[in-house]
């Protein structure tokens, strides 16, 4: 059995042979073009009184439709022969409407997510004030700190570590760059963008308890999402500069392995994961310990 407002929509879309096959409604095709705003088909919708009625509203004079509640409609399931319900036959847990054993959308948030932390690692940057550009409020300022920047005062040294004229450059030449790594790795992205074949980071280790030497240092109110943040700017541009069958690998300590291997999903999607190596990162001091902490982590 059809309700009237199906009966109703059918009768709109009618008018669109492309939508149909025989009679059968290719609703992903009619919600593609719901989506792209199509407006021929935008038109046809709202000019009709009964889908009107049901997914519009007027405020004050200015009409408003819920073209996300219409979309839910032509993603209902039929299981009873009159029954009509928009959740698929299966009992489980779900996320903004889709299971979360297949969904991709379920990720890693944390604080500052939507932010750009510029990081600097030298002597100079030490108690400088870290501040997070929002990417939608600190569009302009986001824009000026990453935009290509001019290398200066460079050297070139022979295989015996002598230091000679710089006459030209090449792509095979052999770059060691000083400077922030955030900064520099955008400045590299017009030249070398979708080109790199491999990436190798040794990046500030993430430790739950403050070390003596500790090389991150931001923000102490929100240590861990500080340093994810710092992970996720560098792991993006690294996307960028990654050829189709590049490959990256980043070593890590136990205390940040587990957060970089979601983050790393996030950004490079988990069906490339390769491994998760464990190296032996220094000797036991001694052998009476129940579990060794004494190893490392290497996600590629």
């Amino acid at each position: 059995m059809q309700t009237k407002l199906f009966r109703e929509l059918n009768r709109v879309l009618k008018a669109f042979p492309q939508f149909w096959n025989g009679e059968e409604l290719h609703r992903t095709m009619v919600i593609e073009a719901i989506n792209r705003k199509q407006p021929e088909v935008i038109k046809a919708l709202v000019s009709n009184e009964k889908i009107k009625s049901v997914y519009g509203t007027d405020i004050d004079g200015i009409f408003i439709f819920d073209f996300g509640k219409l979309c839910s409609l032509l993603k209902y399931k039929e299981y009873w022969a009159n029954s009509f319900t928009k959740y698929r036959n299966k009992v489980g847990l779900t996320s903004e409407g889709k299971y979360l054993d297949y969904s991709s959308d379920v990720v890693l948030d944390f604080p500052f997510k939507d932010c750009v932390l510029e990081g600097g690692m030298t002597k100079e940057d030490q108690g400088k004030d870290e501040v997070y550009y929002n990417e939608i409020i600190a569009r302009d300022e986001i824009d000026c700190l990453l935009s290509p920047k001019v290398l200066t005062n460079a050297k070139r040294y022979t295989k015996d570590n002598i230091e000679e004229n710089i006459i030209d450059f090449h792509n095979n030449d052999n770059l060691i760059i000083k400077g922030n790594n955030l900064i520099v790795l955008h400045s590299l992205k017009v030249k070398y963008q979708s080109s790199i074949k491999c990436v190798f980071i040794d990046p500030p280790y993430y430790f739950h308890d403050t070390k003596p030497a500790d090389t991150f240092i931001y923000n102490s109110n929100f240590k861990l999402s500080s340093w994810l943040v710092f992970m996720k700017n560098r792991l993006e541009i690294a996307k960028d500069l990654m050829c189709s069958d590049g490959v990256i690998y980043i070593t890590i300590s136990d205390d940040g392995a587990h957060y970089l291997k979601v983050l790393m999903d996030q950004v490079f999607s988990p069906e490339n994961f390769i491994a998760d190596v464990i190296w032996q990162s220094r000797k036991s001091i001694s052998s009476d310990g129940l579990i060794s902490i004494s190893s490392n982590h290497v996600h590629g």
